[in-house]
């Protein structure tokens, strides 16, 4: 057993197996800010029109859900409480935000990227990756 693994492991063996290239992870999680006043209804009711998919509203949770043809699944979640992170709260301060949403991604859907910028051209702000840094980033033209 020893010897098939060396031979395996040879760097003059041809018996290498092919090393998998993984495609960069996406980015699930993010956060939507507005420095407008907004709720899940006003975010429904620029997207209604658009036929991206099926809309959920829970207008009392503050909660849209958009499901496209391809079965992914957007969902946005107003933040009631702030940050829990001192630094958090103050990068929402400092950028002048009043609407906080947590926006989770399920699926792949390879125009997210376009929605999130069609939303910004409505709603003055921006998405930020779940991460410790909210980078990257996808930024409304001020």
């Amino acid at each position: 057993m020893k010897n098939d693994k060396k031979a395996f492991n040879d760097k003059n063996s041809n018996n290498k197996l092919p090393v998998k290239q993984t495609a960069k992870p996406e980015i699930t999680e993010w956060f939507f800010m507005s420095s407008a006043e907004i709720t899940a209804k006003d975010l429904w009711d620029f997207l209604k029109p658009l036929k991206l998919g099926e809309l959920d509203l829970w207008e009392e949770m503050d909660i849209l859900t958009l499901e496209t043809s391809d079965k992914t699944s957007i969902d946005f979640e107003g933040m009631k409480k702030s940050f829990p992170d001192e630094k958090d709260r103050q990068f929402v301060k400092e950028n002048g935000y009043s609407a906080v949403y947590s926006v989770s991604v399920s699926g792949d859907f390879p125009d997210l990227r376009i929605l999130f910028e069609k939303i910004l051209t409505q709603f003055q702000g921006g998405f930020y990756a779940d991460t410790e840094d909210f980078k990257p980033s996808i930024l409304s033209r001020r």
